[in-house]
């Protein structure tokens, strides 16, 4: 009898050990329909769990100390603390949210620094929704409305970033031009119609993916002066026609290096040395000096969503781009990729 009870003992430990992993279980796959499924309607209601006994704390600014905040998000602490201080009141501001009954203010239950870390960590690491749902443990629908609020905000907050210099730019002394033009692509995966867009202006041919582009016109230490987002079809000379640039090199005497993708008065391509001098080495200068384009292009899609294939809706996809390059040029402006005597004094 005793051998029994003892078993029976065992038993109903094993079936609540067992209860309590699968209760843990469900609350790591964030699914709830299924915590009420499995355990709200159980008669013994002594095996209903707490979640704040089950659940992780949400991530906090006091937790964030032991992380890397540049590998999160690209900036570092002292960045994302003027960045916070800058745009903290307008992202902590109730988000107005429309209705049946007119629009009310949505309250929020992260703090402004973690919602502001969840969203440039969203552009750094292109991340799911359902994994920030997961590790800041609110929903993915908190996560797409809190994108939608913030990524407009640091586009707005930072709309002086990006723009031509105010007064005369360096010039390069050999080939005597004053920056550097080029494109580069920010690819979509192809779901129809929002990924190739409703009349396929978004779609590449040569290379059979959608695609938005990027217009480019840096300084010689490889600084945005103008970034121009396109659709994917254009190639480099058309949308080059398209947005005026040669009108607005004209009007401000500037002239840039080009690659061979491009045919305008303003611009130096290797091929063409327009000082008409023998100089055997034109070509190998104009080259060194154009890397800094490539290099600043490799910097700005070290942000996953400009430099892996986009799953995001086109709207977003867009605010999100013009994030990361408001952001980059932020940087850069700070950190040049190159001195401005490396840039003005090429042998």
């Amino acid at each position: 009898m005793l051998l029994l009870d003892e078993l029976r003992f065992i038993l109903g430990s094993l079936s609540r050990a067992q209860a309590s992993i699968a209760i843990l279980d469900v609350f790591r796959r964030s699914d709830l329909r299924a915590f009420r499924r499995v355990f709200l309607d159980r008669p013994d209601l002594r095996l209903r769990p707490r979640p704040r006994d089950l659940l992780p704390r949400r991530r906090t600014m006091l937790l964030r100390r032991y992380v890397n905040v540049h590998d999160a998000t690209g900036l570092d602490g002292d960045d994302f603390n003027e960045l916070v201080a800058r745009i903290g009141d307008r992202i902590a501001a109730p988000r107005s949210r429309g209705g049946v009954h007119g629009h009310r203010a949505t309250a929020t239950g992260l703090r402004t620094e973690d919602r502001l870390f969840l969203a440039l960590t969203f552009l750094r690491n292109n991340s799911f929704y359902h994994e920030l749902a997961r590790e800041y443990q609110v929903s993915r629908s908190f996560i797409s409305r809190d994108l939608r609020h913030i990524i407009p905000i640091i586009c707005s907050a930072l709309h002086n970033e990006i723009t031509f210099p105010a007064g005369a730019p360096p010039v390069e002394v050999d080939l005597n031009v004053h920056g550097l033009i080029d494109c580069t692509a920010h690819w979509r995966q192809e779901v129809s119609p929002d990924g190739v867009g409703i009349d396929y202006s978004l779609f590449r041919s040569d290379v059979a993916m959608p695609s938005i582009g990027a217009q480019v016109v840096t300084s010689l230490e490889g600084v945005p002066w103008s970034v121009t987002l396109f659709s994917g079809h254009n190639n480099d000379q058309g949308i080059y026609r398209h947005s005026g640039m040669d009108a607005e090199l004209e009007r401000r005497g500037l002239y840039l290096l080009c690659d061979l993708g491009y045919t305008a008065d303003r611009l130096v391509r290797s091929d063409a040395n327009w000082r008409h001098e023998d100089d055997e080495f034109f070509a190998a200068k104009h080259r060194a000096i154009r890397a800094t384009i490539e290099r600043m292009f490799w910097f700005i899609e070290s942000w996953s969503v400009a430099g892996q294939v986009s799953r995001l809706p086109l709207i977003m996809h867009v605010y999100s781009l013009d994030a990361i390059w408001k952001l980059g040029t932020m940087l850069l402006k700070r950190h040049p990729l190159i001195n401005a005597t490396d840039a003005v004094e090429v042998q």
